[in-house]
C-alpha cells in the first residue's frame, strides 16, 4: 500500500486513524509540510520491522560516512564539518537531514551551538544513498538536490553505493555522474576517492 493510500484510508473513519495511524518517528524529513517517510515503514507498520531497524544505517553506509568525515578533517581549519544526519530546518514544516554537512565557521560565527535543527545552510552536502523511501519518490535525489540548491547549498555530493558512482550537483547547474573510483574535488583542494576508501577496508 503506497503511502496516498494509507492516508485515504487513515482519514476514512476515527477507527481507521487509530488503527493506522503513522508513528511520527517513521518521518525521515519534512518537505512543504508533506512528510517523507523512512524506506521500509510500511514493514513497520505491518510489525515486520522495529522503527530502529529502519532508521539505522547499514556497515557499508555508516563506514563511508565515517570514513569521508576522517578525509576532509583538514578542512576543519575553514568549515565546521557536521555529520550523524545534520537537521537543517529551512522553513516550518519544511525540513531536510545530511549525513556531512560543512558550514564555513564565518556563517556560522555568534549561532549558538544547541539541540535544534541548523537554520543556517551549509556550503557543501555529502549524502551516502539514503535512508528515504524511494517507492512513493522516485525523484528524491533529484529534487533533494535541487531543494537544497535552492536554499544556499552551492555543492551536493551524493555517493551511490548499489551503482558504485558519484555524483557531484554544483548549484550553477553543472552536474556529473562518475564512477566511485573517481577523485573529486569536495572544496578547497581536498581530494575523495571513494574507491581508496572501500580498498582501505581491506588492509
Amino acid at each position: 500500500m503506497t503511502a496516498i493510500a494509507y492516508e485515504k484510508e487513515r482519514q476514512s473513519t476515527p477507527q481507521a486513524r487509530s488503527d493506522i495511524e503513522i508513528p511520527e518517528a517513521l518521518i525521515y524529513e519534512i518537505v512543504k509540510g508533506q512528510p517523507i517517510y523512512y524506506k521500509g515503514w510500511q514493514a513497520v507498520l505491518r510489525g515486520e520491522k522495529t522503527i530502529e531497524e529502519v532508521m539505522a544505517s547499514s556497515i557499508l553506509q555508516a563506514y563511508l560516512v565515517y570514513e569521508i568525515g576522517l578525509k576532509i578533517s583538514p578542512l576543519r581549519k575553514k568549515y565546521i564539518i557536521g555529520s550523524n544526519e545534520a537537521g537543517l530546518k529551512f522553513d516550518k514544516g519544511d525540513h531536510r537531514a545530511a549525513d556531512i554537512a560543512l558550514w564555513t565557521k564565518d556563517a556560522l560565527r555568534g549561532k549558538p551551538l544547541d539541540n535544534h535543527y541548523a537554520t543556517v545552510m551549509p556550503d557543501i552536502v555529502i549524502e551516502v544513498d539514503t535512508k528515504a523511501d524511494l517507492l512513493n519518490n522516485p525523484n528524491y535525489y533529484f529534487d533533494k538536490t535541487k531543494h537544497l540548491h535552492s536554499k544556499g547549498v552551492r555543492r551536493v555530493l551524493w555517493v551511490f553505493t548499489s551503482s558504485e558512482q558519484i555524483m557531484i550537483a554544483e548549484n550553477d547547474g553543472k552536474w556529473q555522474v562518475l564512477n566511485w573510483d573517481t577523485p573529486v574535488e569536495v572544496v578547497d583542494g581536498c581530494m575523495l576517492n571513494i574507491q581508496e576508501l572501500i580498498d582501505a577496508y581491506e588492509d
